[in-house]
């Protein structure tokens, strides 16, 4: 699913629109306005059409960045600021050329000037509409990430230091660029004792290459990756994976639910599952699964959670230490 292409073409397009309504405003004022007045008129005139616009299409260019992958954000800026500037830059070329040649009476050079001016326009906005055109027929490129901002509660020790998390799934660019961070994240829980496949020691190098290694999962949509970005970067993540054979696909696992130490206590791990649970669910998926060590605050998390433990295996996995650990096993209906 793409950053919304064809919301930034019809931006575009949408300037074009206004800049002609301002050319035609104007072209009445430069004609009819006598030479002291003008200007005042022009300036009044263009200070009210960008207000107008500005509150009609700021809320439209937040919603388009704020879909935009981190890495096509300045490319979708850049569309929206270019539609805007021709718009503005056509109507001032239009009104200088109209009050010039109006003031010399040369009707020749009045209508020349008008004709271009009103042809850029047209070029403005034939152009958002084929892109428009163009951009629906087109199949999306990455889904858009869905992000939420939670508050965190601190433990009570903590309280004069509250937090504001924003989750938020990683598209294959996003996570691509996201791997140093969560290799960090990863490294931090192991070196904490989490067992989640890794023995100490246990290095950045290490970790970055396993989060490599999942990309090609993250690009054909097998394994879905949300992060939870706190005022230090990346201190949380979970991820969904989707069951590929044809007698599984209503079911999903839940994998690497990780909060980093100095985050956790604050409900972050819990919002990380409700994320991953709404989306299995709007998905189509109607079983998920997931294990962790028994007896952990995730074991705990779970139970709390209304997941049900279907067994226990004695010793299943070791902590980074080497130690065995048991293995608890839920389940969890969607319907």
């Amino acid at each position: 699913m793409g950053y919304c292409l064809a919301c930034e073409n019809s931006r575009g397009s949408a300037a074009g629109t206004d800049a002609t309504d301002a050319l035609l405003a104007a072209g009445a004022a430069a004609r009819y306005a006598a030479p002291g007045v003008l200007p005042f008129l022009l300036t009044a005139a263009h200070l009210m059409l960008g207000a107008a616009a500005g509150l009609l299409t700021a809320p439209l260019q937040a919603h388009v960045l704020s879909h935009a992958p981190t890495r096509a954000a300045g490319v979708a800026g850049a569309i929206l600021q270019m539609g805007q500037r021709m718009g503005a830059a056509v109507c001032a070329a239009a009104v200088s050329g109209l009050y010039l040649h109006d003031r010399t009476e040369a009707l020749t050079g009045h209508r020349l000037a008008y004709g271009h001016a009103a042809a850029a326009c047209a070029c403005v906005i034939g152009l958002g509409l084929a892109l428009h055109l163009i951009a629906g027929r087109l199949r999306p490129i990455v889904e858009p990430a869905h992000v939420r901002t939670i508050s965190t509660v601190p433990p009570p020790a903590q309280r004069r230091n509250p937090m504001t998390h924003t989750i938020a799934r990683l598209c294959p660019d996003d996570f691509h660029d996201s791997v140093k961070s969560l290799a960090g994240l990863l490294v931090n829980v192991v070196t904490n004792g989490a067992s989640v496949g890794f023995l100490a020691p246990f290095d950045q190098e290490a970790a970055a290459a396993w989060w490599h290694s999942r990309q090609p999962a993250v690009a054909d949509g097998s394994l879905t990756v949300w992060v939870a970005h706190g005022p230090g970067g990346i201190t949380g993540t979970i991820s969904l994976a989707v069951e590929r054979k044809p007698n599984g696909r209503h079911r999903a696992e839940i994998v690497k639910l990780m909060v980093h130490r100095d985050a956790r206590g604050r409900g972050l791990a819990r919002a990380l599952l409700t994320t991953a649970e709404q989306a299995a669910a709007q998905a189509g998926a109607t079983l998920l699964l997931l294990d962790t060590v028994t007896g952990t605050a995730a074991d705990h998390l779970y139970q709390s959670a209304g997941w049900t433990r279907y067994g226990i295996v004695p010793g299943y996995a070791t902590d980074p230490n080497g130690v065995l650990e048991d293995c608890s096993f839920y389940y969890k209906n969607l319907i």
